[in-house]
């Protein structure tokens, strides 16, 4: 069976007899309408004020761009010809944390689409591995700079560990290589004394 809820009851607007209640609703009624006040500030580029004093004479106010300029501006009736300095360091800052936050987010899309064009060249070498071919055989010119440095990079990590498990037979096994180093340039150790050994 659906449950029946009483759902918003009409309140009648009077004032609230308990000192609690009362306290209690002007925190939260005060709160929604700064709230109101901010929103209509920023959507409508209004200048607003609100003073409100509680039962016990606390004065809370909210004003946009500052309390005393608007109400300044509401009791001569025309706007103040002056420019409020720190009106215009709060505003000078504002852009500047848009702008900020643009560059942000720009650098942040350029390394997700180079990230992404990273991920699509490692899938495209992928499958390419499983279709037969090795990745060291894909063709280098789809590849961008920083891919072209990765696979270098990763190149000669192996011809390092190639070498040093060259050496680690040769001294295991005593087998001597014809070739120090591997890689494109193959230089011959030259050196009769190591011939003569094997």
């Amino acid at each position: 069976m659906p449950r029946i809820g009483n759902g918003r009851k009409k309140i009648d607007i009077v004032k609230i007899q308990d000192d609690k209640r009362l306290q209690v609703t002007f925190s939260k009624r005060r709160a929604n309408l700064f709230k109101k006040a901010i929103e209509l500030c920023t959507m409508c580029g209004a200048e607003i004020s609100i003073v409100g004093f509680t039962p016990d004479n606390k004065v809370y106010s909210f004003g946009h761009p500052c309390v005393d300029r608007v109400v300044d501006r509401f009791l001569m009736g025309n706007p103040p010809q002056d420019i409020n300095i720190s009106d215009q360091l709060v505003e000078v800052y504002r852009k500047e944390r848009i702008l900020q936050g643009n560059r942000e987010v720009s650098e942040k899309q350029e390394m997700l689409d180079r990230e992404i064009k990273r991920r699509e060249a490692l899938q495209a070498i992928k499958r390419d591995t499983a279709s037969g071919q090795r990745w060291w055989e894909a063709p280098i010119e789809d590849l961008n700079s920083p891919q072209l440095k990765q696979m270098e990079k990763a190149l000669e990590f192996i011809n390092e560990r190639l070498r040093r498990e060259a050496q680690r037979q040769q001294l295991v096994h005593g087998t001597i290589f014809p070739f120090s180093n591997f890689g494109s340039s193959l230089t011959p150790t030259g050196s009769s004394s190591n011939a003569s050994q094997s």
